[in-house]
Parts: C-alpha cells; structure tokens; sequence
C-alpha cells in the first residue's frame, strides 16, 4: 500500500468516526468546530460519501458495504468502472443487483 494511499485511508476512518459521532441537528452545530464541519463538507463534495436514499445521516452506522465504498472512493476509482463491475459476487450474502456489487467486486 503507497504512503499517499495509506494517508488518505487514515483520513477517511477519521473522518468517519467523526461523521459517526456527530449529530447535525441544530443544537449540536454549538458543539462543533468549525474545522470539523469543514472535514465533513470535504468528505460529502468530494464524493467519498455521498449518503443514501435518505439523504445524509450522520447518526446511521457505517455498513461493510458502505466502508468499501468509501475506501474504492478513496482510492480513485471512477464511478463507471464501479457501475461495470456489477452484478454477481463471490459473497452468498450479497444478492445480485445488490447496489454495492461493484464496489464489492
């Protein structure tokens, strides 16, 4: 694994556990740093997170799915090559047309 890789790796799980530990309602922007919503920000305008049907939710946990693709994010890989590589996996826990097939194969 390259060092630029393993960083922005390192800052994803930061990111992350930030994201996870925040409640974005309006009482708790009293409690954030300013650095941290920019953390956030970064994360969602950059397309490493992109949220669910739902919209962002903060407050949900991180899936096995959901941590995949964030690290095939990170790491580059175009949404096109993600959007061929669907379909079947390896995994008997994954049913075919499942969203994450790409990112998973």
């Amino acid at each position: 694994m390259n060092n630029k890789f393993r960083k922005a790796f390192s800052g994803m799980l930061a990111g992350v556990m930030l994201v996870s530990s925040l409640n974005f309602s309006m009482a708790a922007f009293n409690d954030v740093t300013q650095e941290q919503v920019a953390d956030v920000n970064k994360m969602t305008s950059t397309g490493i997170m992109i949220g669910t049907d739902n919209g962002f939710e903060p407050n949900k946990e991180l899936t096995r799915i959901e941590s995949i693709a964030i690290a095939v994010r990170l790491k580059g890989v175009s949404e096109a090559t993600v959007k061929a590589a669907e379909g079947k996996t390896a995994y008997t826990d994954v049913q075919d047309g499942y969203w994450g097939s790409g990112y998973i194969n």
